[in-house]
């Protein structure tokens, strides 16, 4: 028991840093009014211009300018929290495994930000042009409520972000030794039907186009995570720490 508590003390001291710096990012990005401004260039970029932005409870102004303050807060401390998580497993990694996960950072940085530009340029204001396709051939009013938009747009870009980091999963996965390499192809088809369905779930316009949009690319990553993991086979690494 003692020792859980000594973990877990470890951990909450690991993590505090990076608890402050998030906080302490908050309260610039929502104190110094980044998050309206922010609010205002999203709403430009990918709200289209026949759609109109309504406020059902004047409460959803206030909580829109947190969700985008915490969003950012997150973005920015990110790298931090990461280097946390590293240092604080970094002595009970062997040293290969360290490498590894070194080596990954910088490609999981590209990948992140790539899958939330995707996200912003392409997925979102597609499906923002087909549900208001549908929505004007029923001869309606589009009208969106602003805190349903602004939860929309960064549930999207941070899960297309995340998602873009397939490929490095998969590496370090076979090169650590816990996923062999052929294992990936073997299971290609059951990744596809996997992309397919969780990009269904995630894509809010339900016709199937922007399923293909984000579940595409995902399958051309998972390939690429394949093609990167081969020549990874287990038991091949040092276990020198």
């Amino acid at each position: 028991m003692s020792k859980i508590i000594k973990e877990l003390d470890e951990i909450i001291k690991g993590i505090l840093p990076w608890l402050i710096v998030f906080l302490v990012s908050f309260i610039i990005f929502f104190s110094g009014g980044l998050s309206g401004k922010f609010f205002k260039i999203i709403q430009h970029d990918l709200l289209p211009k026949e759609m109109q932005l309504i406020v059902t409870n004047p409460l959803n102004a206030l909580l829109i300018q947190i969700e985008i303050s915490l969003f950012l807060a997150f973005l920015i401390s990110l790298p931090y929290l990461l280097y946390k998580i590293i240092a604080y497993l970094s002595p009970a990694l062997y040293k290969h495994e360290k490498k590894t996960i070194i080596k990954a950072l910088l490609p999981a940085a590209l990948l992140f930000v790539s899958g939330a530009l995707f996200a912003y340029f392409v997925l979102i204001p597609s499906t923002f042009k087909i549900m208001n396709f549908y929505v004007f051939s029923a001869g309606a009013i589009p009208f969106f409520e602003i805190n349903e938009f602004v939860s929309m747009v960064i549930a999207l870009t941070l899960t297309t972000g995340f998602l873009f980091l397939l490929p490095v999963f998969m590496r370090i996965l076979s090169s650590l030794g816990i996923v062999e390499a052929s294992l990936w192809m073997k299971n290609f088809k059951y990744a596809f039907i996997g992309f397919l369905v969780f990009s269904a779930i995630v894509t809010p316009d339900g016709t199937g186009i922007t399923m293909l949009m984000l579940s595409l690319p995902l399958t051309f990553l998972y390939l690429i995570g394949y093609f990167f993991s081969k020549g990874f086979n287990n038991g091949g690494t040092s276990n020198s720490r």
